[in-house]
């Protein structure tokens, strides 16, 4: 059957539609970045008091520490988003910015001839997915697609703006960038990388090509433009010190370590392995590529090998970079034609199970710790003058919702990275965190839920690990849901609010102990039902009791089992 050309096109478009839907699904990951709410706490700030954060205020552990906020453009844009809209208002922005970034991507790709170049697009997403979560990165992935593209396409025709004014443009545009995302840097990198490029393929007629002097201007600018910001130099002491301490930092923070070999990652080693399979098979034919895509690939491939949140600027590179080593060697023949179309394919599918696992409408608004934080708001004239001790990733929260009423611990800037290692090594056993909390004088804690946290033996029952981490006789359980704990030592607040407020029955992952102690005379049925009742008052009152459901029914079958057998 011959398809006429009208045929042919209508179905190119609606390929290239469900290409293009298959790679948007990435972008609708639910927003559980926990640094988000700090982003508003400094944009609330800034939009509050019309000047920009120079010190901390938001912790009572490093109050008046210096504080270079290198993202205060994003974050004042953020705050007015979602004082308009919510989360929603954020996430436009969000897929706004990745939307334009996968059209910049396309385009490059589309500079190296004719082609459905939607075809890379399901590859990138499935490639990038761990990165495209909601954060200031999307506007620099954005700025660094759109980089690309630029240097691309002088690269192909050259250029006819002069090297000053090409200077003034980029540091213009890098000043921009600067002000939202620190993440300019790997645009300047990129920039030199592409006049090194130059540079290695010109040899001794350098001086006269126009390009080099564009890439040099570009890289130029990206290394200076970024000094016109609010707080000058500070923005590239802040980078050194980060460059500093990325050892330790890829130990104990996700993003910067390498990615795993697990379902996540499983399409960026993928195209980690064929994108240096195709560019060594080429170099051993000496075909010609162009050399500003063997080193912009070389580092940032390593880049993205060494910490997984670079594999975002790799796959940006690496699709585009493939698409151009497809067609140098003239037409494809047609298993390479097949090969492509089976991996976009296998890419989308990808993408469509691990939307069908991970996209529920119900977690968009669901914070792990808003629970902890209506109930520590309700308790104010009791607990907020104790020091706070809060798991990193709940700092964020706390300190948007509770600031200036409680004081956080730490949260995700830089500031608090003096305190990831101890923090760590106090949490392996029982006497190291008890000493800690003991040295920082905590008064309360607000502690991440560990649902596969280890499980201690203790006589005929399971004993959840918090409950020595936090014993009963230092400190009272008063609040918890089915992402938090929170913890008031016993010495710290008057004994009659803690013997109205405690849970010593009804508490996470214990029903066997309070079984337990309830058939030892440690306890009565009456208590458990009223500390079952008190359980699903507060949980009704900030919203978590949906996420707890389950939970709630097994106490309650619990409570109705022993109530049924004191009766009997």
């Amino acid at each position: 059957m011959i398809h006429s050309p009208d045929k042919k096109s209508a179905m190119k478009l609606l390929l290239s539609i469900c290409l293009l839907a298959a790679a948007l699904l990435a972008f609708f990951q639910p927003p559980t970045n926990p640094d988000l709410h700090w982003h508003l706490s400094a944009g609330r700030y800034i939009i509050n008091n019309h000047s920009l954060p120079r010190t901390e205020i938001l912790s009572w552990t490093h109050p008046g520490l210096p504080w270079v906020d290198f993202e205060w453009l994003t974050q004042v844009i953020y705050y007015a988003a979602y004082s308009v809209s919510g989360i929603y208002g954020i996430f436009a922005l969000k897929l706004a910015a990745l939307s334009l970034a996968l059209f910049f991507i396309l385009r490059t790709a589309a500079l190296y001839g004719e082609g459905n170049v939607c075809i890379i697009a399901p590859l990138w997403a499935a490639a990038a997915l761990t990165n495209l979560d909601l954060r200031p990165d999307n506007f620099t992935l954005l700025f660094f697609a759109i980089e690309l593209f630029l240097l691309e396409k002088i690269r192909i025709s050259g250029s006819g703006v002069s090297v000053r004014k090409t200077f003034v443009i980029a540091a213009v545009a890098f000043a921009l960038w600067g002000n939202m995302h620190a993440g300019f840097i790997y645009g300047a990198a990129l920039a030199l990388l592409y006049a090194a490029g130059r540079f290695w393929t010109c040899g001794t007629a350098a001086k006269e090509d126009t390009r080099l002097g564009f890439f040099t201007a570009t890289a130029l600018g990206g290394f200076i433009g970024p000094l016109l910001n609010p707080y000058g130099w500070g923005v590239y002491k802040v980078l050194v010190t980060h460059a500093g301490e990325m050892s330790f930092l890829s130990r104990y923070i996700r993003e910067w370590m390498p990615p795993q070999p697990s379902y996540f990652f499983f399409p960026y080693w993928i195209l980690l392995s064929y994108c240096a399979f195709v560019f060594i098979w080429h170099a051993f034919k000496h075909s010609a590529l162009p050399r500003e895509h063997y080193l912009a690939l070389a580092f940032f491939g390593a880049m993205s090998a060494m910490h997984s949140r670079h594999i975002i600027f790799f796959a940006t590179l690496a699709l585009p970079f493939l698409e151009n080593a497809a067609r140098a060697g003239g037409e494809r023949p047609l298993w390479k034609h097949i090969a492509r179309w089976s991996l976009s394919a296998v890419a989308s599918l990808y993408l469509i199970a691990w939307a069908n696992d991970t996209i529920n409408a119900a977690t968009w608004n669901e914070i792990p710790v808003a629970g902890a934080a209506h109930y520590l708001a309700d308790n104010s004239t009791v607990l907020s003058g104790l020091k706070l001790y809060n798991s990193r990733e709940f700092g964020g929260y706390l300190g948007y919702a509770l600031y200036p009423r409680y004081r956080i611990y730490q949260d995700g800037r830089y500031l608090f990275h003096d305190f990831i290692k101890p923090v760590a090594t106090a949490w392996h056993t029982d006497a190291g965190w008890q000493k800690y909390m003991d040295s920082k004088d905590i008064g309360l804690a607000v502690i991440q839920r560990q649902h596969d946290d280890e499980i201690l033996r203790q006589n005929s029952y399971q004993t959840p690990a918090y409950i020595t981490m936090m014993p009963p006789e230092k400190w009272t359980l008063v609040y918890w849901d089915n992402n938090a704990l929170v913890f008031v030592r016993n010495t710290a607040a008057p004994q009659q609010w803690l013997d109205v407020h405690g849970f010593s029955l009804v508490r996470p992952d214990a029903r066997g102990l309070a079984l337990e102690k309830i058939m030892n005379r440690y306890g009565s049925p009456v208590q458990l039902a009223a500390e079952l009742a008190m359980l699903k008052h507060q949980l009704s009152a900030d919203g978590a009791m949906l996420s707890a459901k389950d939970e709630i029914v097994l106490w309650e079958k619990l409570s109705a089992y022993i109530s049924g057998a004191t009766k009997n």
